[in-house]
């Protein structure tokens, strides 16, 4: 049962009504409906009754939860009037006694003083008792117990039994002597709990063995607070398993936020990359237009210029039209020249552009293939230290074996030391084939592994072949490129003489002029192509360098795949050696079995020659009785004297 009174005087009240369905009791000085509470356990059996609390909050609190019960808020004494109710901190402590009261007010520990009703319980018993019949009541009021018993006539007051708190309050000093008397006609003391007396109506018949010992283990009690503490443990238990459950679903969702933004910030990044890869192709592409466009608007001035000068000196060059009309074929041969070489630049400049952005491609499979040569030093060095581990648990195992046959060899031949042997060793040998079960997954694991490393490499060693055999491809494109390049050079040079031929004819011919200074700009326009053209064979020879630098990168790289070849290599040499001596072990069991066997047949040849002892005994032992049987017979002969058997 669950015991909600302060001393267990519930229990002692279970023990007298056990049993009884409903009941009605009278609570005086009820307190907190639930907190040391004489009464909750009856109430929670069905019982009802009268509950008398003048504390306001306390009132409230029984009014909330005890429907079933009468609930007055007024005191108990001698006579019906009014009084003051000192009201203290700690629950459970007021009191109408004024001399304790004037102790806890020395002491500081009223809080209130209220002014409360005051009836006896003779006015109780006619207003709202009646002739039910009262099971028990309980008084509990803190000194006032003696004018609380005075206001009540017990020939018409009448429970079967009444608990009364018989204690100086929070103390052990009895005060039952200035009360008692009043109770003694009706009733009689039969049980003190330490705090309270208990008293039977005479004639109530009642177990009052029962009622002798204190409660103990054997009426299985749970006490309120322990249940309420109880109740919080596994209301935290279970609460603290739903913060666990909602932890453990936050960090997987905070896991899988922070693997997108891992996923979204390598994204990003890629994005990013691309596009500052357009952003320079585009500034690239930028700055040639822009470039170009300078170039055709030099070349268009240029043109208009000398266009000017032709028209203003076409008088003075009428007698030279010869001369001029084979400068003008010249001059357009080599317009025709600059177009043919600006188309030869243009197209060589989106070759080069092809060719950076193969390069960049490539570059970037081949930091794709270093990750991935990475990732598989990573599986070669987890598979080397399985390897390791592998051999490690062969070699103890091994030892272990060879322990095992040392301490069989080392047996001598008692047949109960050769059983005790031959149970542990074969423990042993079953430990063992787990083992080696256990050996043979991991070496087919590690073999797997190898296998699978192995198919890695020569696919990473393809990969590497062909990005090689594209670059040599590519480098042959460059070659061409550059060759061509040179011919253009050669092309422009000699361009290039014929216009400073030209120019140095018609400076023969003017002394200066605007044609003059046309023919002064086209030079300048060379020079920058020539410039460009410079510029160019440079850019050329550092991709060339470039190209050189990949290619030592790649041996590198090839180089260390070669070494990674070798690796696997000898850890499928190592795996050999595994399995050799994995097989040695198999071979080492193999004897210890045979070893095994060999001890059982020797111990059933001693269970037969036991048994063939044990069978000789027994012949000889019914020989012997026999051989007694027979003296018996010729003593007792020996011992009748002759001519007895006559009589």
């Amino acid at each position: 049962m669950i015991s909600y009174a302060q001393n267990f005087e519930d229990v002692i009240l279970e023990r007298i009504f056990k049993g009884q369905a409903a009941g009605f009791y009278v609570d005086v000085g009820a307190c907190h409906p639930l907190y040391d509470s004489v009464t909750q356990h009856f109430y929670a059996k069905g019982w009802s009754g009268i509950n008398v609390e003048p504390q306001p909050e306390l009132f409230a609190e029984l009014q909330a939860v005890r429907d079933r019960d009468i609930n007055l808020q007024v005191c108990v004494g001698a006579e019906a009037g009014s009084g003051v109710l000192a009201m203290t901190r700690d629950i459970g402590t007021s009191t109408l006694n004024t001399s304790i009261a004037d102790t806890y007010r020395s002491e500081g520990k009223v809080e209130q003083e209220l002014a409360v009703e005051i009836v006896t319980l003779n006015h109780i018993w006619e207003r709202h008792v009646g002739e039910r019949q009262v099971d028990f009541m309980k008084i509990d009021v803190e000194g006032f117990e003696a004018e609380v018993l005075s206001g009540a006539d017990f020939s018409r007051v009448a429970p079967s039994v009444l608990i009364i708190e018989a204690t100086l309050p929070n103390s052990p000093i009895p005060l039952h002597d200035q009360w008692e008397h009043l109770l003694l006609d009706h009733y009689e003391f039969f049980y003190f709990d330490g705090l309270n007396r208990f008293y039977a109506r005479k004639g109530f018949d009642f177990d009052r063995a029962a009622c002798c010992v204190p409660p103990n283990v054997f009426d299985d009690i749970q006490a309120y607070p322990q249940v309420l503490l109880e109740q919080e443990s596994e209301n935290l238990r279970l609460e603290n398993e739903d913060l666990k459950k909602q932890l453990e679903a936050g960090l997987a969702q905070l896991a899988r936020k922070e693997a997108a933004l891992s996923d979204a910030s390598a994204a990003y990044a890629g994005l990013q990359g691309e596009e500052m890869m357009q952003h320079r192709q585009l500034e690239e592409a930028t700055a040639a237009a822009a470039g170009y466009r300078a170039e055709i608007a030099s070349v268009q001035q240029a043109y208009d210029a000398l266009a000017a000068a032709y028209e203003k000196k076409e008088k003075d060059l009428q007698a030279l039209q010869h001369a001029e009309m084979e400068r003008c074929r010249q001059m357009e041969q080599a317009a025709e020249a600059a177009s043919g070489y600006q188309a030869e630049i243009a197209k060589t400049r989106r070759t080069y552009d092809a060719l950076m952005g193969a390069y960049e491609k490539k570059e970037k499979d081949l930091l794709d293939a270093l990750d991935l040569i990475q990732e598989k030093d990573v599986d070669l060095a987890e598979l080397s230290s399985l390897c390791e581990s592998v051999q490690n648990q062969l070699e103890t195992r091994d030892e272990a074996l060879r322990e095992a046959l040392w301490t069989l060899k080392g047996k001598d031949a008692d047949l109960q030391d050769a059983s005790l042997s031959y149970e542990a060793l074969q423990a042993e040998h079953a430990r063992g084939q787990e083992e080696a079960s256990r050996l043979r997954e991991s070496l087919n694991a590690a073999l797997d592994n190898c296998r699978r490393a192995e198919a890695a490499y020569k696919s990473l060693r393809t990969q590497f072949d062909e990005k090689l055999a594209e670059l040599e491809a590519t480098q042959g494109i460059l070659a061409k490129k550059e060759s061509d390049l040179r011919l253009s050079v050669n092309a422009s040079e000699e361009m290039g003489r014929t216009l400073a031929d030209a120019q140095s004819r018609l400076q023969d011919l003017h002394d200066g002029g605007a044609a003059h200074q046309a023919l002064q700009e086209t030079t300048a326009y060379n020079a920058s192509l020539l410039e460009e053209i410079q510029r160019k064979e440079c850019a050329l020879v550092d991709a060339a360098q470039a190209y050189h630098s990949l290619r030592a990168a790649f041996d590198e790289k090839i180089r260390i795949c070669d070494e990674l070849g070798g690796a696997v290599e000898r850890a499928q040499s190592q795996l050999r050696e595994l399995g050799e001596l994995y097989a040695a072990t198999n071979r080492s069991l193999g004897e210890a079995t045979a070893y095994n066997a060999s001890l059982i047949e020797e111990r059933q040849q001693r269970d037969r020659a036991l048994l063939e002892a044990t069978q000789a005994y027994h012949s000889l032992r019914e020989e012997f009785d026999e051989k007694i049987r027979e003296l018996e017979v010729l003593h007792e002969r020996l011992s009748t004297p002759p001519g007895a058997g006559g009589k």
